[in-house]
């Protein structure tokens, strides 16, 4: 799969991080939850980017979140200072995320996407689901508060801040005991999704 997009705009969503709208090809269509790769032509210099679709099928438009890379040769610099109507390509789609009922989405960072896309595609599926998500400070928060309308309950821990809206520290298993333990969905980086899966087979065996 090789498709042409192009810009329609920007929007800044916090210090950093943004939205990037693009024109939707006709008769496009993924899996809420799922990603696809990136490149800006021109680039070579750069490899194609991941990044996860937060539109839905029903848009008629296609929209990602793109938080800007520590790394200084990222590709994500260069998105994040897309102008309206460049022309970006689309390969490839991917992903294991998806809705698969009800349940409780762990996410750390922007591993909230996929979770903000089933959300939006899947509104009655959020209504009963718990998100419980991990961030380093209170403003890295996005969507905060699409995301308490949508879902039924939303657990948002800050592990470098001491908050008097959110809970602090990492997810442990006492606070993931307050949390339903069925159709569980996690996303973050390698280590993360490793963290959390080790402590959610524990408490299943607990409650076995």
């Amino acid at each position: 799969m090789y498709l042409s997009l192009l810009v329609i705009n920007i929007q800044r969503i916090n210090y950093n991080t943004v939205s990037l709208k693009t024109t939707r090809p006709t008769g496009f269509s993924f899996v809420p939850g799922h990603s696809c790769l990136l490149h800006l032509p021109g680039t070579e210099q750069h490899t194609a980017r991941a990044f996860t679709f937060i539109s839905t099928n029903q848009d008629p438009h296609l929209e990602f979140l793109i938080k800007k890379s520590a790394d200084p040769k990222s590709i994500t610099h260069l998105f994040m200072t897309a102008k309206p109507n460049d022309v970006l390509t689309l390969t490839g789609l991917f992903g294991t995320h998806r809705s698969t009922g009800p349940g409780t989405f762990i996410a750390a960072g922007i591993g909230i996407a996929p979770f903000l896309a089933i959300a939006r595609s899947h509104p009655d599926l959020a209504k009963e689901s718990t998100v419980v998500w991990s961030l380093k400070q209170a403003t890295d928060i996005i969507y905060e508060l699409e995301l308490r309308q949508r879902f039924k309950d939303v657990i948002i821990t800050l592990t470098q801040e001491t908050h008097p809206t959110y809970q602090h520290g990492r997810i442990t298993k006492e606070l993931l005991t307050a949390v339903p333990l069925h159709t569980i969905q996690t996303c973050g980086s390698y280590e993360f999704n490793k963290e959390m899966n080790l402590l959610i087979a524990k408490l299943n065996q607990k409650l076995q």
